[in-house]
């Protein structure tokens, strides 16, 4: 006789059918748990912060007979809660095409919250240029290069970054100001 048929040896019929009962319901509860815990995780990825880059532009601005660059991004949080205790930094860099400075990092200095559906502006400056960097930028042998970061808290405490990548569009059209366009190495985040 096997070792389970001896265990049960002596049950009767309603005992076993006790039995089988309780581990239904035990399996159950464990379901149920299962359940409460991935619905809890989706409940924080729909409502959780989202800051991503929404807009941005590089003007042409003159001052003391130089002209300057100067950039801005707009960063907007897309989740339905607030991004807590935001740290961002952004650059500006105008250099070849081929050789972009995202390696060159930088770290935020405000602690602030942005609510959800709002935008925060992250102005940044460069310069002052030649008028054949103007000429360079116009015939794309000189591309303008701006990058940055966001550090946020989400309402549930997690750590979240963001690191964007953009360059400046190339319709150029005799205006004062440029697009920016996502560059060529993806924008990171968690």
């Amino acid at each position: 006789m096997s070792m389970f048929n001896q265990w049960l040896n002596g049950w009767t019929a309603s005992d076993k059918i006790a039995a089988l009962a309780a581990l239904a319901g035990l399996l159950q509860v464990v379901a149920l748990i299962i359940t409460f815990l991935l619905m809890g995780r989706t409940a924080k990825r729909q409502l959780r912060a989202y800051v991503c880059v929404s807009g941005g532009s590089i003007t042409l601005r003159q001052a003391n007979q130089q002209t300057f660059l100067e950039g801005f991004v707009a960063l907007k949080n897309f989740g339905a809660t607030p991004a807590y205790n935001h740290s961002c930094w952004v650059r500006i860099d105008l250099r070849h095409p081929n050789d972009p400075p995202f390696d060159l990092g930088a770290k935020g200095l405000t602690q602030a919250i942005i609510a959800p559906g709002s935008e925060i502006s992250l102005p940044v400056h460069h310069g002052p240029i030649s008028g054949q960097d103007l000429t360079d930028i116009q015939n794309e042998a000189k591309r303008i290069f701006i990058w940055g970061g966001a550090n946020y808290k989400d309402a549930f405490r997690g750590k979240r970054f963001l690191k964007f990548y953009c360059w400046n569009d190339k319709d150029w059209s005799g205006k004062s100001r440029w697009g920016l366009l996502p560059a060529n190495k993806p924008d990171e985040a968690n």
